[in-house]
Order: structure tokens, then C-alpha cells, then sequence
């Protein structure tokens, strides 16, 4: 007898690329195109290559969820730097075509999977009628090309940088240009690091970085250290200074799982897997604030990610759904630190999108003269 094939599921797939990334060190914190984001606005969609985006959807439209980091994992393994993708049914919509040898029948890469969240409202028994379940969430999944896998669409013009990085004011002689200059582009991230400590106190001092949940504490490296460390080895002020900031946005995220905020569980031991998953819910959420303050990556694997990300792997083979669950609780702690940032003045507040749905009255009266004119 046959054995019984086993039923394609969305989030095992989306699971299983997750882990395909992790098995070749491609973690959340990835970016491989140039972006020069120095902005912030938590409504907008930002086209600038800071996340990749869409532009045959409407107006545009970014990558969201564990998507970017799917996307970003493609482009980093098949060694493209546009952030732009699109569908088959839109790429021949523009009358563009696929390269010949980027098929996986012709031994090329293919398209790259994405998901997005769908709304079933009810699932019925197909011979009874019977309702079974009420309304509820299931995975979609659709399948995009990048750009530099189409003939026909312009090459990706890299927004133009910044101004040269100059300090905003006056300068003390002695001190560091470079630094003063990183200090100007990393300002949004200081901000919001500077607002959260009146919620959650930070200690500098010692070699260590960790978050303590009885004293409701963060504790980090002077800034110095990982200037230092970066001058050790051999790579730049501004490096030492991203270096700082990831990490201290990662203790960030952990602290917004304290009972008084939500209420995650920090019992785990290291090596343990309640302790992965919690790495993991914070190097996420670390990755989105990064993205959300302009804090470029170079992607690549720190110290601390090595040891982590086999504990990781083991975590998401053993539940399919732990990628999602990690997403969604680093998802709510972004929230959190930045409604917090946003409170304290530290951050602008979001534009407000507007909706092209009519509402209310206007609703109503659209649909009467629809309904009329059939």
C-alpha cells in the first residue's frame, strides 16, 4: 500500500524557507540593496528600498510580516540588489518577460514565495451545509519575480544618498567627525532609545549586554566598547555605533515581554527552547526597529547570532508555528516601544492614509444609486 501523501501546508512551507535561510546564516536582520532612509513615518509606505516593495500595486506597495526577510534571503543567495518584485500576472500585464535561463526548468532560482494573511469568514461541511468554523485567518501564498529576473523594466535607480554627513552644529576640537556624523544619521534611533529608557531605566558599564525581568532593567556595554571592538576589527566608527544600536534594540524588545507589559514567558535557560524563542521574538523585533529608524545592516552574522541561530532551527522544526507566533509578538513590542517613542515627542506622528472607501452616510448613498442605475 501507497503511503498517504501528506497535505501541502502554507505555513510549513513558509517554515521550512525560514529555515533554509537560518541553515545558511540569512537571518531577519538582512538587506542587501543600498537604501539611505533617514526618515520615519509609521503610516507610510517608504519606496526607497528600505523593504522590499511592490511597484505594480497601487501606489506601491511594501513587503510586510516575515516577508522582507524571505525576499531579502532570495536576493542575498541569488545576488540581486533591486528591492523590487512583482507577480507573473502583473510583469505580463507590463508586456515584460521573464530571462531565459531564470526559470527553475531552465536550472534558475524561479520566483520566490510570499504570503499574506486571508479572511475566511466561514467554513462549511460540503455535504451537510453546516457551518464547521467561524471566521478565521489562513495563509495565501503568491509567488514574485524580482526585477533583475525580467527583461523590460529600468534598472533600479538607487535613491539619491543623504546630504554628506555633517554634524547639525558646532563641533569641539578633539572629538571624533565621524562619530559626530553617525550620531546625525542615527539620531531617530537614539531618540527612540532615549524614550524608552524612561520606561525601561538602561545601565551602561561592564561587557555585557542583557535585560533583567525582576529589576525591569537593561544593562549594555558603554558605546565606546563597540566603537572599540569595531576598530579592533578593522571596520568603522558608524559600524561599532549600528552594532550598539542593534543590540540595544534587541534588549529593547525583550523588555516589552514583562508582566506588566505582554506578559511573555522568560523562565528558559540558555539552550533551552523557551529561551530560542524569545532570542528570536527579540532579534525580529530588533530587525523592525532597525528598518523603522534607518539603521542600515550590513547582514552580516554577529557573535551572538551564531550561537543562537541552531537553537533556532531546532525551535522551528519542532513547530511549524513558532515563526508566526515569534513575528506576532515582536510585531506587538515594536508597537509598544514606538506608541511609547510617539507619546514622549521623541518620533513624529504617523500620516494618517487616506482611504478611497467612502464612509457612512456616503457609503450608503453610493450603494442606493448603485442599486438604482442596476
Amino acid at each position: 500500500m501507497a503511503p498517504k501523501k501528506t497535505k501541502w501546508n502554507a505555513r510549513s512551507h513558509i517554515t521550512d524557507l525560514i529555515i533554509g535561510l537560518l541553515e545558511q546564516g540569512v537571518g531577519p536582520w538582512v538587506c542587501p540593496w543600498t537604501r539611505h532612509n533617514r526618515g520615519y513615518d509609521r503610516a507610510a509606505n517608504v519606496l526607497d528600498g528600505s523593504l522590499p516593495f511592490n511597484p505594480c500595486t497601487g501606489k506601491g506597495r511594501s513587503y510586510n510580516g516575515l516577508n522582507p526577510w524571505l525576499l531579502a534571503g532570495a536576493s542575498i543567495v541569488n545576488g540581486w540588489t533591486d528591492p523590487r518584485f512583482c507577480t507573473y500576472k502583473q510583469l505580463t500585464k507590463k508586456k515584460w518577460k521573464i530571462k531565459e535561463d531564470q526559470p527553475r526548468k531552465a536550472g534558475g532560482p524561479g520566483p520566490s514565495d510570499v504570503y499574506f494573511w486571508h479572511i475566511v469568514n466561514e467554513e462549511r461541511d460540503p455535504k451537510t451545509g453546516e457551518i464547521t468554523r467561524g471566521k478565521f485567518f489562513t495563509v495565501k501564498m503568491y509567488r514574485v519575480w524580482n526585477y533583475q529576473q525580467l527583461e523590460g523594466p529600468e534598472p533600479w535607480a538607487v535613491p539619491e544618498a543623504p546630504e554628506p554627513l555633517k554634524p547639525l552644529g558646532p563641533v569641539e576640537d578633539g572629538v571624533d567627525w565621524e562619530e559626530a556624523a553617525a550620531r546625525d544619521l542615527y539620531a531617530l534611533a537614539f531618540k527612540v532609545c532615549e524614550a524608552w529608557d524612561s520606561e525601561v531605566p538602561c545601565s551602561h558599564g561592564g561587557d555585557r549586554a542583557f535585560y533583567v525581568p525582576s529589576a525591569d532593567r537593561i544593562q549594555m556595554p558603554t558605546l565606546d566598547q563597540f566603537k572599540s571592538k569595531a576598530k579592533a576589527n578593522d571596520t568603522t566608527v558608524v559600524e561599532g555605533i549600528r552594532y550598539y544600536l542593534a543590540t540595544r534594540f534587541h534588549e529593547m524588545v525583550h523588555s516589552t515581554g514583562h508582566p506588566s507589559r505582554e506578559k511573555r514567558d522568560f523562565s528558559g535557560r540558555f539552550g533551552n527552547e523557551a529561551y530560542a524563542f524569545e532570542e528570536l521574538i527579540a532579534e525580529i523585533g530588533a530587525a523592525i526597529l532597525m528598518a523603522a529608524a534607518g539603521v542600515v545592516s550590513t547582514g552580516e552574522v554577529r557573535e551572538d547570532h551564531a550561537s543562537y541561530i541552531q537553537s533556532w532551527i531546532k525551535v522551528l522544526k519542532g513547530d511549524k508555528q513558532a515563526i508566526f507566533t515569534a513575528d506576532s509578538q515582536a510585531k506587538k513590542g515594536v508597537k509598544r516601544i514606538l506608541d511609547h517613542a510617539e507619546k514622549a515627542g521623541a518620533l513624529p506622528k504617523p500620516t494618517k492614509g487616506g482611504s478611497t472607501k467612502p464612509k457612512g452616510k456616503a457609503r450608503k448613498k453610493r450603494s442606493k444609486a448603485k442599486a438604482k442605475a442596476a
